[in-house]
């Protein structure tokens, strides 16, 4: 991890010498930040964050949607570290539905203007638990949000990277079906789920 930390603040460095790539500088820092919240170092990521928030000062009307929707991404990702620390905090709850409100509304209403690199699954997948952890009876919502996660997987995604967030949208998708006692549906979905991780993990 720290090689790769290393490299893309090397190649922000480069970036911000140069004008108008503020995006570029929002991807490395997206990854950087993803790598934090992955080790649940919510630290880390409260750092890249503010770094996230002033290279947001410095983008133009052009890439600020990019831009915006990383952070708001990882934003969400990051009150939802929070919030398995103190799950009894309302107000991470809040910010966790706000930033992952504002991240859906740039996807939704200004798509042609975001990069292509974009993984607009991710979000989805995320407003998916919260709605499942701290919602009871928004199960619309959590069905919704798995729907939305499943069908915005991107061509670019590889395949671990698309094995991995279906067997994750699969599995919820199950306990959601047998919280509502759709046992034969609920197995499918856990059973569709585990031949996923079987290949992962061969």
């Amino acid at each position: 991890f720290e090689e790769g930390y290393e490299y893309y603040y090397k190649a922000i460095r480069i970036y911000e010498k140069l004008t108008g790539l503020e995006d570029r500088i929002s991807t490395c820092l997206y990854v950087i930040a993803s790598s934090y919240v992955q080790l649940q170092d919510t630290m880390g990521v409260r750092k890249v964050l503010g770094q996230m928030k002033e290279n947001l000062k410095n983008t133009n009307e052009e890439m600020k949607n990019t831009v915006s929707y990383n952070l708001y991404t990882i934003q969400t990702s990051y009150f939802i570290l929070l919030l398995e620390q103190d799950s009894l905090s309302k107000q991470y709850v809040d910010s966790a539905i706000l930033s992952s409100k504002r991240a859906i509304d740039i996807l939704e209403n200004h798509s042609e203007n975001l990069s292509v690199g974009i993984a607009p699954h991710f979000i989805y997948y995320k407003r998916a638990t919260i709605y499942y952890e701290y919602y009871p009876g928004e199960s619309e919502n959590v069905f919704y949000y798995l729907d939305k996660a499943e069908n915005t997987i991107p061509g670019h995604a590889t395949e671990r990277e698309r094995a991995e967030i279906k067997s994750k949208i699969y599995l919820m998708r199950g306990r959601m079906l047998s919280n509502e006692k759709a046992w034969d549906k609920a197995e499918q979905s856990a059973l569709a789920a585990l031949d996923i991780i079987s290949i992962l993990n061969d």
